[in-house]
């Protein structure tokens, strides 16, 4: 929908995705600048959504594709990202869920923008997510992590 044209070197740029203010320290910078001019010159940082076929990181999600045998992979900015694209991709709204209640809220979120819908289960509680599964039957199911 939108192309933008790569900002010049007399260009302002207005905006990055530089939260944590990384970008203040020197001695990161140059070392960015250095590697990032080394593979793909003229990339700006900038929200995913913008990117372009043919940039940097659509590349490195070919070579991952590639590399595992795939299709296609894609390069989250971050795990709140991932998890809630990944039940979005997953679920519908005929979907039922069934959730560990202490899992992290991207996954709730997940859930919540797919249109499905959650069955939550008492944390760590096999015993309880296993009712509800029986009762419920069939879905997907949930947890942060393998609990010990």
């Amino acid at each position: 929908m939108l192309q933008a044209r790569h900002p010049g070197p007399s260009d302002i740029q207005l905006g990055n995705d530089d939260y944590l203010g990384l970008l203040q320290n020197s001695k990161l910078v140059s070392s960015w600048e250095r590697r990032r001019s080394a593979y793909h010159p003229g990339d700006v940082l900038i929200s995913s959504a913008f990117i372009t076929e043919g940039s940097f990181q659509s590349q490195v999600e070919s070579r991952f594709a590639e590399f595992l045998s795939t299709d296609q992979s894609i390069i989250c900015q971050s795990g709140w990202e991932a998890n809630v694209g990944l039940i979005q991709a997953i679920a519908t709204k005929k979907t039922k869920v069934y959730m560990d209640y202490l899992a992290h809220a991207s996954f709730r979120e997940g859930v919540k923008s797919a249109g499905a819908s959650l069955l939550t289960f008492r944390h760590n509680d096999v015993k309880h997510a296993a009712q509800l599964i029986g009762n419920h039957w069939p879905g997907i199911v949930l947890v942060d992590a393998v609990y010990m």
